[in-house]
C-alpha cells in the first residue's frame, strides 16, 4: 500500500514542480513589450535596475525550483516511515509551492510597475486604447473543435453507471458495492468539468497582438483550436479509464491491483496532454509573434500593478493571465472574483485539515468493542459498526485472514492498518478494524456482516471472543 502512495504522490509532485518550471522560466524574457507582465520600452531593459531584478529573479527562481525538487521527492519517502506524518508535512509543502509560485509572479509585477512609474515609461496614447479586428472576429472560431465531440463521452460513461448499478441490484454474481459507481461518477463529474472548460475557452476574448491580421487570426486560431482538441483528448482519456474499469468489472466482478495500476495510467495520461497543449500554444505563439513588425501596445498596466488584474471598468470576470498567457485570471473588481477566491480557500483548508486528521488516525488508530446490553459496537479511528448481540452467528479466534485478495472500497488502509469497507474475491463483503502486525484476529460472522478485528493486547481479543460468545 505504501509503495503504491509513494508512486501516486511522487509522480504527482514531479508534476507540480516541472508546471512551476514551465510556467515561471521565461518571465524575465522580454515579449509582446513586457517584462514580467508589465509593458515597458526595449530600451528599459539596459537600464541597472532593471538587470537587477531580472538577475535576482533568475537566482531565486533556480534556488526556489532545486528546492522544490527535492523537497517534493523526498517528502514522498516519508510514506515508508509513517503515513501520517508523511501527509501532514506534504500539506506544507504544497502549500509553501502554491504560496511562492503566486509570490514570484505578483512580486516582481509589483516591482516593474514601480520602475515603470519611477522612469516614466508610460505609453500616453495607448492608454485604455482598444484595438479592434473585424477579420479577426469573423474568423477566430473556424478552426475550433466543436464541444459536441464530449457529448459521446458523457453517453457512454452514463451507460456504463446505469448498467454497474442494475449489476449492483440485481445480480448476485456481482461481490460489488457502491465503489465503482462512484469512482466512475467522479471522472463523469471531470468529464462536464472539462466540457465546460472547452466551451468557456472556445468563447474567451480574441487577443489583438498586431496590426497585421493574419498574425492576430493565426494566433487566437491556435489557442482556440489547442486547447479544444487537447480538453478532448482529456476527455477521451478518462472514457478509457472508466472504460477499462467497467471492462474489468462486467467481466470478472472484480478489480485487482493490476486494473487499479492501469487505471492510474489512463488517469496520468491527461496531465501531460494538458502540459504538452500548454507548451506547445507558448512556443508556437512565440514563433508566430517573432514574424511580426507591426506589434500594438495597450498600456492598461495600473491595472495589474497590485501583481492581479483589478479594473472596475471590466465587466468580465476571467481575462487572458499576463505571466502564464496559457492561463486565465480574475478580474478582482468583480464582487464573484472575491467570492471564488474565499470559496477555493476554504475547500483548499477544509481539504488540508481533513487530510491532517485522516494522517493522525491512521498513526494513532486505537480498536476497541463496547457493550451496552445486547448492543455492542466496535469502533477503530473515524469508522464503526454496531451490531446485536442476537445477530451473531460465529465468533471464532483466527491467526491470519483467509486467503484470498482484497480491496479497500470505503476505509484506510496503511502498512499497519486496515480499517472500514474491504471486498474479497472469494468471501466478498467485510469490514475490518485490523492492526496489520499483531495477532490473533477475531472472526465475527453476523447476519449480515462478516468482520475482523484485533488488538495490541492479546488478551483483549480473548475477553472479546468471550463477551460475543456468552449468552
Amino acid at each position: 500500500m505504501n509503495i503504491m502512495m509513494f508512486i501516486i504522490f511522487l509522480i504527482t509532485d514531479l508534476i507540480c514542480v516541472g508546471a512551476f518550471v514551465l510556467v515561471y522560466r521565461h518571465i524575465d524574457e522580454y515579449k509582446e513589450g513586457m517584462l514580467f507582465g508589465i509593458h515597458i520600452p526595449r530600451e528599459g531593459m539596459e537600464e541597472e535596475e532593471v538587470q537587477k531584478l531580472t538577475a535576482k529573479f533568475r537566482k531565486d527562481f533556480r534556488m526556489i525550483s532545486w528546492i522544490n525538487w527535492i523537497l517534493g521527492i523526498g517528502v514522498c519517502f516519508l510514506c515508508f516511515v509513517s503515513f501520517g506524518v508523511f501527509l501532514v508535512i506534504w500539506c506544507i509543502w504544497l502549500a509553501l509551492y502554491i504560496y511562492y509560485g503566486v509570490k514570484i509572479s505578483t512580486l516582481n509585477m509589483r516591482k516593474m510597475y514601480k520602475i515603470k512609474t519611477k522612469y516614466n515609461w508610460i505609453f500616453q496614447e495607448q492608454q485604455n486604447k482598444v484595438h479592434i479586428d473585424t477579420n479577426l472576429s469573423l474568423n477566430s472560431n473556424k478552426s475550433n473543435w466543436s464541444a459536441l465531440w464530449h457529448i459521446p463521452v458523457f453517453f457512454i460513461i452514463a451507460a456504463e453507471m446505469v448498467v454497474l448499478y442494475i449489476m449492483q441490484n440485481h445480480t448476485s454474481k456481482a461481490q460489488m458495492d457502491s465503489g465503482e459507481i462512484i469512482i466512475i461518477g467522479t471522472l463523469f463529474s471531470t468529464s462536464i468539468l472539462f466540457w465546460l472548460l472547452h466551451i468557456l475557452f472556445i468563447k474567451k476574448k480574441n487577443k489583438v497582438y498586431s496590426k497585421n491580421s493574419d498574425i492576430n487570426v493565426t494566433a487566437n486560431q491556435l489557442w482556440k483550436r489547442t486547447w479544444s482538441i487537447v480538453f478532448i483528448l482529456i476527455n477521451y482519456c478518462n472514457l478509457a479509464a472508466v472504460s477499462f474499469l467497467f471492462y474489468a468489472v462486467v467481466k470478472n466482478h472484480w478489480i485487482g491491483n493490476t486494473d487499479i495500476y492501469i487505471y492510474l495510467i489512463f488517469s496520468i495520461v491527461p496531465v501531460f496532454v494538458l502540459l504538452a497543449g500548454a507548451y506547445y500554444i507558448m512556443q508556437t505563439t512565440k514563433e508566430i509573434l517573432s514574424f511580426d513588425t507591426q506589434a500594438v501596445v495597450v498600456d492598461d498596466d495600473i491595472y495589474w500593478k497590485n501583481g492581479w488584474y483589478y479594473n472596475p471598468n471590466d465587466k468580465t470576470l476571467l481575462v487572458q493571465d499576463r505571466i502564464n498567457t496559457m492561463n486565465m485570471s480574475l478580474n478582482f473588481a468583480r464582487p464573484m472574483a472575491k467570492g471564488i477566491l474565499i470559496a477555493t480557500a476554504a475547500v483548499v483548508v477544509a481539504c488540508f485539515l481533513l487530510v491532517g486528521v485522516l494522517g493522525y488516525s491512521a498513526d494513532h488508530a486505537k480498536i476497541e468493542i463496547t457493550q451496552k446490553n445486547q448492543e455492542m459496537q466496535i469502533k477503530g479511528s473515524l469508522y464503526h459498526t454496531d451490531i446485536k448481540k442476537g445477530d451473531v452467528i460465529s465468533v471464532k479466534i483466527i491467526q491470519k485472514l483467509p486467503k484470498d485478495s482484497y480491496i479497500r472500497t470505503n476505509g484506510m488502509s496503511t502498512d499497519t492498518i486496515a480499517i472500514g469497507h474491504y471486498r474479497g474475491r472469494k468471501i466478498g463483503k467485510c469490514e475490518m478494524y485490523l492492526l496489520t502486525k499483531y495477532k490473533p484476529i477475531l472472526e465475527i460472522k453476523t447476519k449480515d456482516e462478516l468482520i475482523f478485528v484485533n488488538s495490541k493486547e492479546k488478551d483483549k481479543v480473548q475477553q472479546w471472543y468471550q463477551m460475543l460468545s456468552s449468552k
